[in-house]
C-alpha cells in the first residue's frame, strides 16, 4: 500500500509539473502578447506626435524651404522608428522550440 502511495504522490508531482509549465508558457505568451501590444500603441502614438509636429511646422514656420526640409526629416524619423518597432515586434513574437532560449537583442 505504500507503494501505492508513493506512485500517487509522484504521479501528483508530474501533473503539477505540466500544469506549471503550462501556465509559466502561458504567462510568457500572453507577456510577449501584451509586450507586442504596447510596442504597437507606441508606434501608432509616436507617429500621431509626429503628425502633430508636422501641422504645427505648416502652421508657425513662414520659410517654405525650411518647412519642406522640416517635414522631410520628421517624415524620414517616422519612417525608420517604424520600421525599427516593426522589426522588434517580429522579433518578440517569434517562436522558439523552448521558450526562453531566443536571444532578442541579437542581431541576425
Amino acid at each position: 500500500m505504500e507503494n501505492n502511495n508513493y506512485n500517487s504522490t509522484e504521479s501528483d508531482l508530474n501533473s503539477n509539473k505540466n500544469i506549471n509549465k503550462t501556465n509559466s508558457e502561458l504567462s510568457q505568451d500572453e507577456l510577449l502578447a501584451n509586450l507586442k501590444h504596447s510596442l504597437n500603441n507606441f508606434k501608432v502614438e509616436t507617429s500621431n506626435l509626429l503628425e502633430s509636429l508636422v501641422d504645427s511646422i505648416d502652421s508657425s514656420v513662414e520659410n517654405k524651404e525650411i518647412r519642406i526640409e522640416s517635414k522631410k526629416i520628421i517624415a524620414e524619423i517616422n519612417k525608420e522608428l517604424s520600421k525599427v518597432l516593426s522589426e522588434a515586434g517580429d522579433k518578440i513574437t517569434r517562436k522558439t522550440p523552448e521558450i526562453g532560449t531566443q536571444n532578442y537583442s541579437e542581431e541576425e
